[in-house]
């Protein structure tokens, strides 16, 4: 198991996501920005305890889900 290979997993399946269900720029967006912090989760030394607060303090979480 790579970084490498994770990151591009991520990246497999975001595109996926975003071609089947996405139904606008906003849904392409989100899922986006969704994938970019399920990489930093991933590979964060510091596993969060809570992955809701986590988020919830997450800039860019907070800016999508507004």
């Amino acid at each position: 198991m790579t970084r490498e290979l994770v990151c591009d997993q991520i990246k497999l399946i975001r595109d996926a996501l975003v071609r089947d269900k996405a139904q606008n720029a906003m849904d392409a967006e989100r899922l986006s920005v969704s994938a970019q912090i399920l990489e930093e989760l991933v590979f964060k030394l510091d596993f969060p305890q809570f992955i809701t607060t986590y988020l919830y303090e997450h800039h860019k979480f907070r800016n999508t889900v507004q």
